[in-house]
């Protein structure tokens, strides 16, 4: 039954279909969780938000100020051209 739900051209079984599994789909944020927790049982996500915003504010704070010898250790390649570039275009 379920192959003759996925192969129907009914437009109204096709679209009920598609809002069940727009219901019951499993977001990528509750599967990285998922991933996460088997690693660490502990895992909570809003400790992960925290500690996020915590990184970001230091590294914002640091950005602001110039501080290219921390933009240094805090990223590499593309990002540390790019966040070099920018503090140089905020001394001009």
């Amino acid at each position: 039954m379920k192959e003759q739900i996925d192969n129907t051209q009914n437009p109204l079984v096709r679209g009920a279909a598609g809002a069940k599994d727009a219901i019951f789909a499993e977001s990528a944020c509750a599967r990285a969780v998922k991933e996460m927790q088997k690693t660490d049982p502990n895992f909570e996500i809003e400790d992960l938000a925290f500690e996020v915003e915590e990184i970001f504010k230091e590294f914002y704070c640091n950005f602001l100020s110039g501080n290219i010898e921390y933009i240094e250790k805090a990223c590499g390649g593309q990002a540390l051209a790019m966040n070099k570039a920018w503090i140089e275009l905020r001394k001009k």
